[in-house]
């Protein structure tokens, strides 16, 4: 009798042992989805079986997560370690949501990359601040390579109201889409104090204006002490401005986020358009484009960052095989008000091919 009651009791015990709820020491199993001997290891708070609470749990891999759980899954505020070459290293701290990335965090990419900012669903999602190293890697693009970018994000891409630093100390402010710059934006030239104000297009500016800095926008003492020449084409403001709605309109219904939420594009101008204005796609094929565009970008690097001067014309015209009017392009000149030495932007660059050669 005494002999069946002491069994009882020490199969309650056992039963209470085995029960996982409240703190517990260290608990081993093994990881089914991964070789027949690797195990985890977690040492925390459990309840119904679960890991819920604060708690540690080793990876088989050796990666270690820190931090909340409910149910079993990572949830509210942890931090994430990858294991490689024998050590820990810091890849995420911050929210959770159902064992993913959501909320505010901080994550750590390799060459010392960092985002610090909001998270949806293990994606860059709302308002952040990427920092990127000085050279290209998985996360940036030859052609996009930035110091920082402080702005707003949606699902993993730069798309909203950003501000992007370049290395050299340049800095564009404006809108962005799908991760390339797109809608209306000003471009700063650190070394000119100048300030480019235009329309942006797939991460190319289509049109827009030039203005002199002032001492806020002003980033450092400028290294050139000559303001540029002022172009003036005929009618101007008009062509401006047509050119603007009509890109605006050709943009408008495009999905973008503004501090995570996603929201459509403000309702745009939609004050009637003038047939007779042209945009530089209607002018020439994408393809002759493409060849001007990469010529004209030839000549600016040897020139200057703000254009090239309207001398180069007749090299522009050349490099898509085109017959270039020189009495005609004087006489146009003297119209406008202009001299070889005005620098010229792409899109007014490719105005003046077009009333040249008469498109």
């Amino acid at each position: 009798m005494v002999k069946n009651e002491k069994e009882r009791t020490r199969s309650r015990v056992l039963e209470k042992l085995a029960e996982r709820n409240g703190s517990r020491r260290p608990v081993y199993w093994s990881d089914s989805s991964k070789e027949p001997q690797s195990k985890c290891k977690y040492s925390g708070e459990w309840k119904d079986g679960k890991r819920h609470g604060y708690g540690v749990l080793i990876f088989s891999n050796g990666d270690k997560y820190e931090g909340e759980w409910e149910r079993n899954l990572r949830q509210g505020n942890g931090s994430f370690w990858e294991s490689g070459n024998h050590k820990l290293h810091q890849k995420y701290t911050g929210e959770w949501k159902r064992d993913r990335m959501h909320g505010f965090g901080v994550f750590y990419y390799p060459q010392r990359e960092k985002y610090e900012g909001y998270w949806r669903h293990d994606k860059r999602h709302g308002i952040g601040r990427m920092e990127y190293s000085d050279h290209v890697s998985s996360h940036t693009s030859k052609a996009d390579v930035a110091t920082i970018y402080d702005g707003a994000w949606y699902d993993d891409q730069r798309s909203g109201q950003g501000v992007h630093f370049l290395p050299y100390g340049d800095r564009y402010h404006g809108s962005w889409n799908a991760d390339k710059k797109e809608g209306s934006g000003k471009y700063y030239y650190k070394t000119t104090n100048r300030i480019y104000v235009g329309e942006w297009i797939d991460g190319t500016p289509k049109c827009g204006t030039y203005e002199n800095g002032t001492d806020d926008t002003k980033i450092s003492t400028p290294t050139c002490s000559s303001k540029l020449p002022k172009l003036e084409l005929v009618d101007s403001q008009r062509i401006l401005c047509e050119s603007v709605k009509q890109i605006r309109r050709e943009r408008s219904g495009d999905r973008i986020s503004v501090c995570g939420h996603d929201e459509k594009l403000l309702t745009l101008n939609t004050l009637a358009h003038n047939e007779s204005v042209q945009l530089p796609e209607e002018l020439f094929d994408r393809s002759t484009l493409d060849r001007l565009n990469d010529s004209f970008s030839r000549i600016q690097v040897s020139e200057t960052k703000n254009g090239i001067g309207a001398k180069q014309l007749k090299q522009l015209a050349q490099s898509i095989d085109m017959q270039f009017d020189t009495y005609r392009a004087n006489e146009l000149m003297d119209d406008v008000g202009i001299t070889d030495d005005t620098l010229l932007t792409f899109p007014e660059c490719v105005e003046m091919l077009s009333l040249i050669t008469g498109i």
